[in-house]
């Protein structure tokens, strides 16, 4: 049986009304904050309200000796990051530097060191960057895009190679490195980036960070039901919510709310989900 609550009991109301807890952000489904996010930056909306990720940083943070040294490196491994990521900073202001083995729709190239700077295409800028041996991770950004590349420095390489792993996603790498080379080229016009959200999927994930958000301010399933899953129906009360199917249907969707933000968002990255599939 589910159980009839998340944080606080559900008022008994026999005319219910969905909680108010001012001006917050789940409250708004139309809010377009998320617009431009491809699913790099959703995964980092996830992982950022992780409560066992924002903990880790905030016993780390200051600690500039350590966040230099490989113990850094081994703190972000598990998240699927390079490095660790404040979780209060904008994921669009200060992406997360995720490694290419999770995340397939970042470019891998092989290059000398003299040779890095030439594989930044016109009108992209480091938004973010790292160094760590020889790899440079990079997130570079135009004005609507942004572009993800790892750039593996070989001092004996006399031209750029790419590296694409014949695994599951190197339909997702060809996809990225098709995306790379028609950039590239100044004639070409410039294309939108393989694996967005589609405008159902963007809008699905959406929703269940607008759950999430909710959860933490003490919402209540119903709560969740009648302003962020079903605006617009008329709320039920009493034995008619408890048996319906509206009840049932935000129920899985705040499990698949919690498990996104709880790891799963390693496989949001991967690519290998659909998104609104519980």
């Amino acid at each position: 049986m589910l159980p009839d609550r998340i944080l606080p009991a559900e008022p008994a109301w026999s005319n219910y009304h969905p909680m108010a807890l001012g001006n917050q952000p789940w409250q708004d489904p139309e809010a377009d904050a998320f617009c431009s996010h491809d699913f790099a930056d959703f995964a980092q909306e996830f992982l950022r309200r992780n409560p066992a990720y924002r903990q880790l940083v905030s016993r780390w943070r200051g600690q500039a000796d350590l966040m230099q040294s490989s113990v850094h490196e081994a703190l972000a491994y598990p998240w699927g990051l390079c490095r660790v990521f404040d979780p209060d900073a904008s994921p669009r202001a200060t992406p997360a530097l995720w490694r290419p083995a999770c995340h397939p729709a970042i470019l891998e190239i092989r290059c000398s060191t003299n040779s890095a700077p030439a594989m930044f295409p016109q009108g992209y800028d480091p938004l973010a960057e790292f160094k760590c041996g020889n790899a440079h991770h990079l997130v570079l950004a135009n004005a609507a895009y942004r572009l993800r590349l790892c750039l593996w420095q070989a001092p004996g390489q006399q031209s750029p190679a790419m590296i694409l792993l014949k695994d599951d996603s190197l339909a997702v790498r060809l996809a990225a490195a098709g995306h790379y080379a028609r950039i590239c080229k100044k004639h070409m016009a410039p294309p939108s980036p393989p694996c967005q959200p589609t405008p159902y999927q963007r809008l699905a994930l959406v929703r269940l960070l607008q759950i999430n958000d909710a959860m933490a301010a003490g919402a209540t399933c119903r709560d969740i039901a009648w302003t962020i899953v079903f605006p617009k129906h008329e709320c039920l009360s009493g034995m008619a919510w408890k048996g319906s199917a509206e009840r049932r249907h935000c129920w899985r969707l705040i499990g698949q709310a919690k498990r996104l933000q709880h790891g799963g968002h390693l496989r949001l990255l991967a690519l290998t989900r659909s998104v609104g599939k519980g």
